[in-house]
C-alpha cells in the first residue's frame, strides 16, 4: 500500500489545480466564520472539495493515464484505497483549520465524490451527480408541504446540506452514502477494464 500512497501523494501534490480548490474551500470555511455563519461556510465548501475529489481520478481517465496508474498498480482496490486516504488526508486537514465539527462532513463528502467519479469517470457528470445530492435535493425538499416527506427527503440526503442545523447532523448518512459510492466503485474498477 505504502507505493501506492507515495504515488497518489506525488501525483496531488504536483499539480496545482488541487491546491488551488483546497484554497479556495478555506477561504469559504473561513469566510463563513468571519461572518458567523461557520456551518454555512462549511457546507458551501462542499463544491470545491468535491471537485477535487472527482479531479483526483477523472483527470487520470480524460488523460489515459489510468492504465499507467492500473498498470504500476493491479490491485485497482488499492488504487482507489490510496486516492482516498490521501484526499481524505487533505480534506480533513483543511476542514480542521476552518471548523472543525464540519471537518468530518467535508471528507466523507469528498470520498463520496471520489466514489462516484470512479464510477462514472466523467468530471462533469460526476460534479453534476454530486452537487444535486449535496445543494439540489435540499433545495427541492423546501417546496415540500408534507412535513414527513419534507423531513424525510432532508433526512436521506448527504452533506451538510445549504442550512445545516448542526455540524453532526446527518454524518451517518453521510457516512452511509459514502461507503455505498466507494463499494460500487471498487467492485466496478474490479469489473471494466481501465
Amino acid at each position: 500500500m505504502r507505493p501506492a500512497l507515495h504515488a497518489e501523494w506525488t501525483k496531488i501534490r504536483t499539480v496545482a489545480a488541487p491546491w488551488w480548490l483546497l484554497l479556495a474551500a478555506l477561504a469559504v470555511i473561513t469566510a463563513g466564520r468571519l461572518t458567523g455563519h461557520s456551518l454555512t461556510g462549511a457546507a458551501l465548501s462542499q463544491a470545491p472539495l468535491a471537485i477535487l475529489a472527482v479531479r483526483t481520478i477523472t483527470d487520470e481517465y480524460r488523460a489515459g493515464l489510468i492504465l499507467t496508474t492500473f498498470t504500476a498498480t493491479p490491485r485497482r482496490g488499492r488504487v482507489l484505497a490510496a486516492k482516498a486516504t490521501v484526499v481524505a488526508g487533505l480534506v480533513a486537514a483543511t476542514g480542521a483549520l476552518g471548523v472543525f465539527p464540519a471537518a468530518p462532513h467535508l471528507t466523507l463528502t469528498a470520498l463520496l465524490g471520489l466514489g462516484i467519479a470512479a464510477v462514472v469517470r466523467d468530471p462533469a457528470t460526476s460534479i453534476g451527480l454530486l452537487l444535486a445530492l449535496l445543494h439540489l435535493i435540499p433545495l427541492l425538499a423546501q417546496a415540500i408541504a408534507d412535513p414527513y416527506w419534507h423531513q424525510l427527503l432532508l433526512s436521506t440526503t448527504p452533506g451538510l446540506g445549504l442550512n445545516p442545523d448542526t455540524p453532526w447532523g446527518g454524518l451517518g448518512t453521510t457516512a452511509a452514502w459514502t461507503a455505498a459510492a466507494l463499494g460500487v466503485a471498487t467492485a466496478t474498477l474490479h469489473r471494466r477494464d481501465g
